[in-house]
């Protein structure tokens, strides 16, 4: 599913919403694909984990 996640640019002070194709994970968690290893390794992978309140999605970071 597609949605419009806000996280923040990389200065820390900025809020951005885009949109992200979103996989559930668990009751109000999303992960997100943000990187793919260049190797092709699946483990090195970047994904956003992002979270849902009513009808709002944030991104609460990114992790490998």
């Amino acid at each position: 599913m597609k949605a419009k996640v806000f996280k923040y640019k990389s200065d820390g002070n900025t809020v951005v919403a885009s949109y992200m194709e979103l996989e559930p994970y668990a009751k109000n968690v999303y992960l997100s694909l943000s990187r793919k290893n260049e190797d092709g390794n699946e483990d090195d992978d970047c994904f956003h984990v992002v979270c849902r309140i009513e009808n709002v999605y944030f991104s609460s970071g990114q992790y490998s």
